[in-house]
């Protein structure tokens, strides 16, 4: 299995895209500007990036976290606003980009405070 570094870089090589050019895809979807020096030490392991920069590889490249997490081999395009909107109440919801989001920051808020409930 490879690890995260490897396929970050197999993602953008097989994209033909510079380090220059992942990061201004990457700002398109995160509110933070990454420098090429950051994106190679993702791509060598020397450091990972955030839950909300995954999420942004993974709409810029159009896989799942999961394939990007190494969890499953295979690159499967998924888009997961159909997937949470297929799973609501109301299965003719049009969630945006923006209602995406705010549900990303709410299971990142969970995630990080688990363990923290008294």
């Amino acid at each position: 299995m490879d690890g995260l570094g490897n396929r970050l870089k197999e993602l953008r090589k097989s994209k033909n895209m510079t380090m220059e050019e992942l990061a201004h895809q990457l700002a398109k979807y995160t509110e933070n500007t990454v420098s090429k020096s950051v994106i190679s030490r993702w791509e060598n392991d020397s450091m990972e990036p955030r839950g909300y920069t995954l999420r942004a590889y993974a709409q810029v490249f159009n896989v799942t976290l999961d394939y990007l997490l190494g969890m499953e081999e295979e690159q499967k395009s998924e888009n997961i606003i159909e997937t949470i909107a297929a799973h609501s109440k109301d299965r003719d919801a049009k969630l945006t980009p923006e209602d995406m989001d705010k549900i990303m920051d709410y299971v990142d808020f969970i995630i990080s405070n688990k363990g923290k409930e008294k």
